[in-house]
């Protein structure tokens, strides 16, 4: 068995398949691929793959990572070029290699957020301002079993060249905790700005950029 770890694209309208129906969808492509995947031993043998950061529903990324196995040494990009033609619009590999960490190795999580809202530039201002001043952003984090509150401003370290305060939009830059130890959701961002200015946004876009390590760098 040899592993392998692809960077997929999930953009657009795939950006509202969940995580379950991604598992189905890549199970499937892997059939009609006929690529010599490992599969699982057992009553119901299927393709073993494993998500390393799942997405929330409704964000989009160019950095998804999954890892499976295959049976022979077909080359790596041959593999790239064969699973692709078997994936829909907006879900593509981007790129293929030999795992180097494994995922409890993730620490980080870089995103573009766009908002956009009818109050227009005197929002995206205020939303800037509290971005980058000392205020608290305090929101509620829930999971499957508790929920807390945390303050956001002691897990974002943004500069002003992060947040661009524009007539049509606010955009900014995020690098949150990501992975196991600690994931926080550019959402719940969202939402304190939201809440803390009286902003409401028509419109919000979330794209997922570059998954890093603990360290900092490129998570590979």
């Amino acid at each position: 068995m040899f592993p392998v770890r692809i960077w997929f694209t999930k953009r657009g309208r795939a950006k509202y398949i969940s995580h379950l129906d991604l598992n189905r969808l890549f199970i499937r492509a892997f059939n009609r691929s006929g690529l010599n995947i490992w599969y699982t031993e057992g009553f119901n043998p299927h393709p073993f793959i494993s998500f390393a950061l799942p997405l929330s529903l409704g964000q989009e990324s160019n950095c998804e990572i999954m890892d499976f196995k295959m049976n022979d040494t077909t080359p790596l990009e041959t593999v790239k070029e064969t699973l692709n033609r078997a994936l829909p619009e907006g879900i593509q590999v981007v790129f293929i290699a030999a795992p180097l960490l494994k995922a409890k190795e993730i620490g980080f999580a870089a995103y573009d957020v766009t908002l956009i809202s009818d109050k227009g530039i005197e929002a995206y201002k205020a939303c800037k301002v509290l971005l980058l001043d000392s205020t608290p952003m305090v929101v509620t984090k829930k999971t499957k079993s508790s929920q807390s509150e945390i303050d956001l401003k002691v897990k974002l370290t943004l500069k002003e060249e992060d947040i661009a305060a524009l007539d049509d939009r606010l955009q900014i830059r995020l690098v949150l905790p990501a992975g196991a130890g600690e994931n926080i959701n550019p959402a719940l961002v969202v939402e304190a700005l939201s809440t803390q200015t009286g902003t409401d946004f028509v419109r919000t876009r979330i794209v997922r950029t570059v998954i890093y390590d603990k360290n900092g760098k490129e998570f590979k």
